[in-house]
């Protein structure tokens, strides 16, 4: 067994010196960047509570849920791996109508060519080990899209851990982006741990990039 060392940075362009400082006490393996809280009429709300405000601040939170992202994807800030997209669906199944109007592919094309333009690694995160596909995150619509800019997958990230078992939803999310197209790599302890679907998807992306 091999034991590998990372930290996951909530909302790091909201904390560059305590960043460097977390980053700057030891060699890690992993670095990953995510989204969990966003500001509300001046106050830090986080994505399992979305659910309890007003309708019309939920669609504000989802909105501001992406555009926090595409800051942080679009900021200086070090991390390689872009953890658990379109979270605010695993708590509340209702945002998954609004997450669906914010990731058209229109509205994903920024962020995504943001992250690929960056070298990111996509987790697929399984939500606690959950069966329910709808709350893969991200699900499988922008899977199939991520190979068209070049993406990668974290495999390490689908292994996620809880209380009750290690790997839960495993074999769910392995499902899902085989779906998609993507093999595991060679190497299963490298950063970006399932392979691009083929020649003919990078093709493509590059195409619709120009």
């Amino acid at each position: 067994m091999r034991i590998l060392s990372g930290v996951e940075l909530g909302e790091p362009h909201w904390f560059p010196k305590e960043t460097a400082e977390v980053l700057g006490a030891g060699k890690l393996d992993r670095v990953l960047g995510s989204i969990h809280c966003v500001h509300l009429n001046g106050e830090e709300v986080d994505a399992s509570q979305f659910k309890l405000r007003p309708p019309a601040e939920q669609a504000l939170a989802v909105t501001e849920y992406f555009r926090e992202t595409l800051a942080m994807v679009e900021s200086s800030q070090p991390f390689e791996v872009l953890a658990h997209l379109d979270y605010p669906k695993r708590y509340c199944l209702m945002h998954l109508r609004l997450i669906a109007r914010k990731t058209t592919r229109k509205s994903c094309e920024r962020w995504l060519t943001a992250a690929a333009r960056r070298g990111c690694v996509l987790e697929v995160n399984t939500t606690r080990g959950q069966s329910d596909e709808r709350k893969l995150c991200p699900g499988l619509t922008v899977v199939h899209w991520w190979p068209r800019w070049e993406g990668r997958l974290s495999r390490s990230a689908v292994t996620r851990t809880s209380r009750i078992r290690f790997g839960g939803g495993f074999q769910l999310a392995t499902r899902v982006v085989e779906a998609a197209g993507f093999k595991p790599a060679p190497d299963p302890m490298a950063s970006g741990a399932v392979d691009p679907p083929s020649d003919v998807a990078r093709a493509w992306g590059r195409e619709h990039r120009a």
